[in-house]
This record gives structure tokens, C-alpha cells and sequence, in this order.
């Protein structure tokens, strides 16, 4: 189900009630049989993981109460998280919810979460970064307590690499340029390899070429960017390198399995994506390449180096949080705190999870067992997310992708005629 269909539920304009009662440790004691929990597969592995730290384990064993899960892809999960805290009584207790997907109408369908952080704290709150908690902050209040990241980087192929005589990651722009044009051959079996590939040609999946010279469609304070030389920049290099042959005729319609499979065959030697994508593309069960895919920050131009180190690329995140209808709120709670405490961070950051916590990244642990630890910190320290959350996010990313699909399929169309469309379309969709 496409993002834009769970829309109407931003009409929702319900009051938050505050929990019923007073939320006593004897409310933690009488925990219920089981807990519901909607997330993605990738939460739950990072959470439950019988080979290396199971935190769900050690939390049931603890409170005595058994935890259910339904795992969805990312658009599934909040359209029946949705649907479901629209509702009298909900299915959950517990939700994984996705940055971009917040907005202050929606927040009104779960519980704000100062009263409970009063009485039972999480553990060194000062260790999430300031950005995350403020995103899903509204009218004063917070909605949901961060718990994993996706940051994007340059993952590339050493292999490849070698075979055409480079070493190491691009460090300028323009050296990133030449990689991905000189990548772009014919192996001597006849194999096609692609200098380059991405998500696809979305906000939220090329918008690190244009951070590579500080682009944005729209700032994180609500300013309309899209048309400013940042963003022209991208789109240039991108109908570019789509014109050129260094991305896959095919690139319109590419989505993250397209990406996953591109490298891991060796059909492409570099991709923009997130880091955290590192064990999978070396997973040697599936991938022809393993050990050979690294991780490495994106590089930022000259211009911008004094205020950047590396491209300030995307960063996406979710949270915790509580239907406002969930049945077991206390117990839901104690969940989330338990889920937010600086071991368990670390531990599911062991199990592939990205982790939140500024204490987890520079843990020795972690970086010792984390092959792209350093690139990670690295690509972290400047990054901010695609785009703000707020009503007509989706109407505006369906813009934007519509927009440069017509650039790339259109040889005459420019970036600059493409960017003056989009700056039209979307004005009357900000925030007045």
C-alpha cells in the first residue's frame, strides 16, 4: 500500500487522553499475559536474536509477560498502526513508528509520554540527539522515545575497484564522479557493471546527491529550498549519470530490493544507501562479493568543507511509542524503557540494529565489532532527514518523484524546469 492512502488519517483530529489513573510501580507488578508489538522485521531481529542478545528475553523473563509481534513492510506498518489507534479499542501496545510519518495531527493517536518519563525515566535521556526528540515533539509534548537510525553512505565493491585500478573511497565530489563514471563497464565475462545506484529516483532516495552541495527540497524549518543551487546541483548530476549510463535504464523504478541485488551480484560497484545494508550486502549466503563490500562516508564539496566534514546525507529514524488506545499502557511503557536503556542499545546495535544512542557509537564494543562503525559515527555527525514531517509530506514526495521521473524519461525537460514545476506544485502545500 503506497504512503499516500494512509492520508486520511491525518483528518483525525481527537484529543490525547491522559492515562487513567495513576501509574504506580503496583501498575508495573500486574503486568498482562502478553503484549502486541507492530514494527518491521528488522526491529524485531535486532530485539530478538537467540544467538547473540535476546533483549525481548530478558525483558519477558523479567516482567513475566509474553510479547507478540506483527511485522509489516514500512507503508503497511503505519497504515494499520493507524487504522487501528483511529479505533475505540486497538490491537496494540506498542509501535515502531518512522519519522517521516509523524505530523502534529497524527501524534494526537498516541500517548505523550512526559507524565510517564516523570514517574518512571528512561535511562540518560541527554544520550538520544536533540533532533530526534524534537521531531516527534508537539505543543510541548513527547510522543515516542528513538530507537534506531538509517543513515546513508557510499557502500562500495573493493573488487571492483581493483579491476579498475582504484583503491579506497572517492574523498571529493569530483573524485566520486570519476569513480562512478570509470565503474561504469563491461566485465571481460560480458557482465554489465553500473558505476552507481540508489533507492530510486524519490526525495528520500536521491536527496544525498544534492547534500553533497547542502541541497533540500524543503529545510527542516519549513523554508521551500528545492529550487535553490543545492538541489539543482543533484538533479544535474543525477540526469547525468542516468543519461550516461552510470545508473540502470531500469533507475525509475528502482526500490531497496533493487539496490540489495544490484550489489550483491555484482552488477553495480557503488550504492548510496543505508550503512547499516553493510551485513547484508556481504552476507555470503546471498552475495557473490562477501568481505568485499565496504562502508565509507560521502564525500561534501570543497566549497562546503569548512562547515562539513562529509555530505550532511539522510538520516531517517524511528521511535517507540503508545497507541493512545493500547490496553496495557503501563506495561507497554516499561517495555519501551526496558527496549531504551543504554545496554540494550548496545546489544541490539551488536545485532545489526542502527543504533541511537551517542554511548552506543563510541563504545568500544561496538566499534570493535561494527565494521562500519567509523563511517557510521562519521555520516551521523551532519546528517538531518530528508524532509520535516507534517500533513502533506506524502503529496509532496509523490510530487518531487513524479517530477524527476519526467526529467530522467524526458531528454529535453532540464533540472532547472524540473525544480520551477516542483517549487510551483508544492508552495501551496506548507504550512500557512
Amino acid at each position: 500500500m503506497e504512503k499516500r492512502q494512509f492520508l486520511k488519517f491525518n483528518l483525525i483530529t481527537s484529543a490525547v487522553a491522559l492515562l487513567q489513573g495513576s501509574l504506580g510501580a503496583s501498575a508495573f507488578a500486574q503486568s498482562p499475559v502478553k503484549i502486541m508489538v507492530i514494527g518491521h522485521a528488522a526491529h524485531r531481529s535486532a530485539l530478538v536474536n537467540e544467538k547473540r542478545s535476546d533483549v525481548v528475553a530478558e525483558w519477558v523473563a523479567k516482567s513475566k509477560t509474553k510479547v507478540e509481534w506483527l511485522t509489516l513492510g514500512v507503508p503497511e506498518i503505519h497504515d494499520r498502526i493507524f487504522k487501528e489507534a483511529s479505533l475505540d479499542s486497538g490491537a496494540f501496545d506498542v509501535a515502531f513508528l518512522a519519522n517521516r510519518y509523524i505530523s502534529p495531527k497524527v501524534a494526537t493517536l498516541f500517548e505523550p509520554l512526559d507524565d510517564l518519563l516523570s514517574k518512571f525515566p528512561v535511562e540518560n535521556m541527554d544520550d538520544f540527539p536533540k533532533g530526534m526528540l524534537d521531531t516527534f515533539t508537539f505543543n510541548g509534548k513527547l510522543y515516542g522515545i528513538p530507537f534506531r537510525q538509517a543513515t546513508s553512505g557510499l557502500l562500495f565493491n573493493k573488487a571492483l575497484l581493483a579491476e579498475r585500478g582504484l583503491s579506497g573511497p572517492p574523498k571529493t565530489v569530483n573524485e566520486f564522479i570519476e569513480y562512478a563514471k570509470k565503474l561504469t563497464f563491461t566485465r571481460p565475462d560480458g557482465s554489465k557493471v553500473y558505476g552507481l545506484v540508489t533507492d530510486g529516483p524519490g526525495i528520500s532516495q536521491m536527496i544525498d546527491l544534492s547534500r553533497m552541495y547542502d541541497g533540500d527540497l524543503i529545510s527542516l524549518d519549513m523554508k521551500l529550498k528545492v529550487a535553490e543551487p543545492g538541489m539543482i546541483k543533484g538533479l544535474t548530476l543525477l540526469k547525468e549519470f542516468y543519461n550516461s549510463g552510470v545508473f540502470p535504464r531500469e533507475f525509475v523504478k528502482f526500490q531497496t530490493e533493487n539496490v540489495i541485488s544490484f550489489m550483491q551480484q555484482g552488477r553495480a560497484a557503488m550504492a548510496i544507501t543505508p550503512i547499516s545494508r553493510f551485513t547484508q550486502l556481504n552476507n555470503p549466503d546471498s552475495s557473490r562479493f562477501p568481505g568485499q563490500i565496504v562502508a565509507a562516508a560521502l564525500p561534501v564539496s570543497d566549497e562546503l568543507k569548512a562547515k562539513y566534514g562529509f555530505a550532511p546525507v539522510k538520516s531517517e529514524f524511528w521511535v517507540l511509542a503508545i497507541p493512545k488506545n493500547a490496553k496495557n499502557k503501563a506495561t507497554s511503557w516499561d517495555f519501551i524503557r526496558y527496549a531504551s536503556t543504554p545496554d540494550a542499545s548496545l546489544k541490539a546495535g551488536l545485532n545489526g540494529n542502527g543504533p541511537v544512542r551517542r554511548s552506543t557509537l563510541t563504545d568500544k564494543k561496538y566499534r570493535d565489532s561494527i565494521p562500519y562503525a567509523e563511517a557510521e559515527a562519521a555520516a551521523l555527525r551532519f546528517a538531518r532527514p530528508p524532509l520535516p514531517g507534517w500533513e502533506n509530506s506524502s503529496k509532496v514526495e509523490d510530487i518531487f518523484r513524479d517530477e524527476v521521473e519526467s526529467m530522467l524519461i524526458t531528454a529535453s525537460k532540464t533540472p532547472q524546469e524540473t525544480v520551477t514545476n516542483i517549487a510551483k506544485l508544492v508552495a501551496p502545500l506548507l504550512p500557512k
